[in-house]
């Protein structure tokens, strides 16, 4: 770690992946990267490694998505990646790995989402994801100040 005395946050999507590509929801399944979802990863970490960006450490979720996304970034800058649960995406429950062009045109879909609906009946709801989200960010702060790629 360099000595920083503030925090910097870089939030990264993941590359298309596999279930990007077949327009699902995927929630917590793990889908790896597609072909172009490791260009596009690689290209990245090309690109910041050109323009001299650097960070402290790199976190990612243990989904294989996200993962290949921050290893093929950490290994063009020259560093390593580290996982954390708290950083997957929203359980999608019984929606998990339904299309959602299906989903758009199922006529049994609800209207409106509330906070407290579970997501698929089964899955997290926005309350809960959010809760998860506040978790995460907060653990950022147990860090020591620095650059940060998540």
């Amino acid at each position: 770690m360099t000595n920083q005395t503030a925090y910097h946050f870089t939030f990264l999507r993941h590359g298309q992946s596999e279930g990007n590509v077949r327009f699902i929801f995927q929630g917590q399944l793990d889908y790896p990267l597609s072909d172009l979802g490791h260009e596009q990863a690689l290209a990245l970490g090309q690109r910041w490694r050109t323009e001299g960006r650097e960070f402290d450490a790199v976190l990612a979720s243990p989904l294989s998505r996200a993962g290949e996304t921050a290893g093929h970034v950490a290994d063009a800058l020259g560093l390593t990646d580290e996982e954390d649960e708290l950083w997957m995406e929203q359980d999608f429950g019984a929606r998990t790995e339904m299309s959602i062009p299906d989903f758009i045109k199922d006529p049994n879909r609800p209207q409106f989402f509330g906070p407290y609906d579970r997501s698929g009946g089964d899955g997290e709801s926005r309350t809960q994801l959010y809760a998860r989200a506040t978790t995460a960010i907060q653990s950022l702060f147990r860090n020591p100040p620095g650059r940060y790629l998540i």
